[in-house]
């Protein structure tokens, strides 16, 4: 099943369909928003229901979905591909960064500015073409946890109880908390305060290990290994976040350009490091560079996954 969904992973992108699995999730957890913070207001505990909620209801529905079909070995099947497929976004990364990419080549700024603000937070208005790429570099190596690395060390892991499928949801329901909620401003502080320590908990390792992985990977496709330990080991730390840190320090360090710096966020400057030495300007090649090192890193999950299988076997 899993090799199946890591395979179409690498050759589709999700398909932008109102009943995706993830989008389910988004709808459910902006609902429990609003419910929560009009029972308890904009506090921590009405963060900790919304928490609580959001990963009980959508890994025990999926639970209850799996189980009703479990009878028909070829249904089951089936459908614990589609939702591993689904909480994978590999192909659906490269294509965010192709898109900013081609825009960049065709020099339409305005174009690859609205790009690139589809996949970030940030402002994107005053970008020039340098900090697009480092925008693009930046949420590519961080979703490359996010949505690939994080979510399949999970589904790993419940192979060993037999809830792969449920593992996997567990952690892309926390994910997409973070992502919803876990803001540093006003409205999302309390509300969103368990969020950002359960996604900070949930990709502790897996951004340490995915990391590790896609300098290894980069070092298949001739990128600079030795320089990419280096920085990864002195700049990873100095991330505003936890985790985030380390698969950029990775990337910039495999190109061999300079990431991080402050950004604009909701009106409001976020003081950001810099990561990685400044070498040289980035270009738009580096995207696809990083795609290329996006797929490396992918093929090596379906290789290990087969290797499992035939273990188990």
């Amino acid at each position: 099943m899993l090799s199946v969904a890591i395979l179409f992973d690498i050759l589709f992108p999700d398909p932008q369909i109102i009943w995706h699995p993830i989008a389910l999730i988004g709808r459910w957890i902006a609902f429990l928003e609003k419910k929560t913070r009009r029972l308890f207001g904009n506090t921590l505990t009405a963060g900790f229901f919304l928490a609580l909620l959001s990963i009980v209801v959508s890994t025990g529905t999926v639970f209850a979905l799996l189980t009703a079909v479990k009878a028909n070995d070829y249904l089951y099947i089936a459908l614990s591909a589609v939702f591993l497929y689904f909480l994978l976004c590999g192909a659906t990364l490269r294509r965010s960064g192709e898109r900013v990419q081609k825009a960049l080549e065709k020099g339409d700024l305005n174009e690859a500015r609205a790009r690139l603000q589809e996949i970030v937070g940030r402002d994107t208005s005053t970008l020039d073409e340098e900090d697009i790429i480092r925008g693009v570099l930046e949420t590519l190596s961080e979703n490359t946890i996010d949505g690939l690395v994080s979510p399949l060390l999970f589904i790993f892991a419940g192979m060993f109880f037999g809830q792969p499928v449920i593992m996997g949801v567990l952690y892309k329901t926390i994910n997409t908390l973070d992502s919803m909620v876990a803001y540093r401003n006003e409205r999302f502080r309390n509300i969103g305060y368990f969020s950002a320590k359960l996604d900070d908990l949930a990709n502790f390792l897996p951004s340490r290990i995915g990391a590790g992985l896609m300098i290894l990977c980069g070092g298949l496709i001739k990128m600079d290994m030795k320089s990419a330990w280096r920085i990864m080991w002195r700049d990873a730390r100095t991330h505003i976040s936890p985790n985030s840190g380390w698969p950029e320090a990775a990337v910039a360090g495999l190109l061999g350009v300079r990431l991080g710096g402050d950004a604009i966020y909701f009106g409001q400057t976020v003081k950001k490091a810099s990561l990685g030495d400044d070498l040289r300007p980035p270009k738009p090649d580096d995207i696809r560079k990083l795609n290329r090192l996006i797929i490396v890193l992918e093929s090596f999950f379906l290789l290990l996954s087969l290797a499992l299988m035939k273990g188990l076997r």
